[in-house]
């Protein structure tokens, strides 16, 4: 029963159940969102009385906590976001968020009290930013943020941090927020926030997908793969494929990108032993969907040997030098075609229907799979378009499994 802070026993009993509560994360307006926010105005109140000392904010006690760690600047960057944000964050130019606040008590065990005693002023000071760098219109539009028609700034602000919160509890907290940026294949930067904002709205998915089967490192073997290439011969060869691919452990879920964004796919752990293929389905095609899925498996496979926060792929970018993309590209080609099959192949050098028909059925694979490597190799687009599976993946997703308005 809550109660006004009066004794030192009082005091810390208030201050373990703040603890207590933070790591809960209760949603605003819930019982335990009350508790905490009411537990937080009784121990400052307490505080103001009994202490003539200002205790240290929460600036001073993430500071107190690196002297004792031995911590640089650099190490708080997977807590806070980049060097540059943890400079401003320490030199008092830039609040605190919520998110931030939350991470820091987790990995660094500063107290929520002391912490706490900022968040009021973060997030009000943080409503007209997070707003205004993140996609909310956008978001709203798709019911990825589910607010009243007339939202004020303070509800979708609480809404987005409610809607961000995943993000912290991936398999290594703000890591996909943070991650450097040869994991990101882009020739033009996606906007942080937008591809934030997608993050979240895949793992939320993400967590709808049942699977059937627990994912062990080596499970993706050749025998495995041929498996999953031939069912692209299915009318619902991509439907299929999310359930072939649960067998295993993994995650497949399909989230229209944002429009900040030039995203084909990614890869990343939303637990130790949950992997997440993510595809945006931004070019509709069946070649595109075989490849791109085959593209992040690649990365699966070969590049989570070591710490990585993932992998995040417009397979349009050109000219990367990244020998993981590279690496991955190749994963995929071989695994769909193999090279003995591709270099005996009459297609290659006369790139017709009936060829593509042939080397397909021989493969047992879809005919746009070949197409798509046809025209990929040739570096012309306008040929074969009639066998590459225009609009067929789309509807196999619908609206309500992948959030996408259309």
């Amino acid at each position: 029963m809550l109660k006004i802070i009066k004794t030192k026993d009082d005091y810390a009993a208030a201050l373990a159940s703040i603890d207590r509560l933070i790591t809960l994360d209760p949603e605003p307006g819930t019982p335990d969102g009350d508790e905490l926010e009411v537990l937080t105005v009784l121990v400052k109140d307490y505080e103001g009385k009994r202490f003539p000392v200002q205790i240290p904010d929460a600036i001073e006690a993430v500071q107190f906590r690196m002297e004792q760690m031995g911590l640089s600047q650099r190490d708080l960057v997977p807590f806070i976001g980049s060097r540059a944000r943890v400079s401003e964050i320490l030199s008092r130019k830039r609040p605190l968020t919520l998110s931030m606040l939350r991470a820091l008590h987790t990995g660094l065990g500063i107290p929520a009290a002391v912490l706490l005693r900022g968040e009021q002023q973060a997030a009000s000071s943080n409503v007209e930013e997070e707003l205004a760098h993140f996609p909310v219109k956008e978001m709203v539009r798709r019911r990825w943020l589910k607010v009243p028609k007339k939202a004020s700034e303070s509800e979708l602000a609480r809404a987005l941090r409610s809607y961000l919160a995943p993000l912290t509890e991936a398999a290594s907290p703000f890591q996909v927020l943070t991650r450097k940026p040869e994991q990101e294949r882009a020739d033009r930067p996606n906007d942080r926030h937008a591809l934030m904002a997608w993050t979240a709205r895949v793992i939320e998915v993400s967590r709808t997908v049942q699977l059937r089967g627990r994912y062990q490192p080596g499970c993706l073997t050749a025998e495995v793969l041929s498996g999953l290439v031939h069912l692209s011969t299915l009318d619902d060869g991509p439907r299929k494929a999310q359930e072939y691919l649960s067998r295993y452990g993994i995650t497949l879920v399909v989230v229209e990108h944002l429009s900040q964004t030039r995203l084909d796919g990614a890869v990343f752990f939303v637990a130790p032993d949950r992997p997440v293929v993510a595809l945006t389905l931004r070019f509709d095609r069946v070649d595109n969907f075989w490849f791109t899925l085959l593209h992040e498996l690649g990365h699966l496979v070969q590049d989570f040997n070591e710490p990585t926060a993932g992998f995040f792929d417009d397979l349009e970018a050109t000219g990367t030098g990244d020998p993981r993309e590279l690496a991955a590209d190749a994963f995929a080609r071989d695994a769909l075609i193999a090279p003995k099959d591709w270099g005996g192949s009459l297609v290659r050098d006369a790139p017709n229907p009936g060829y593509v028909r042939e080397l397909a059925a021989r493969l047992g694979i879809h005919p746009a799979i070949v197409a798509g490597r046809v025209r990929k190799e040739r570096g012309s687009y306008r040929i074969l378009s009639n066998l590459v599976g225009h609009g067929d993946v789309r509807p196999l997703f619908p609206e309500e499994h992948s959030g996408a308005s259309r």
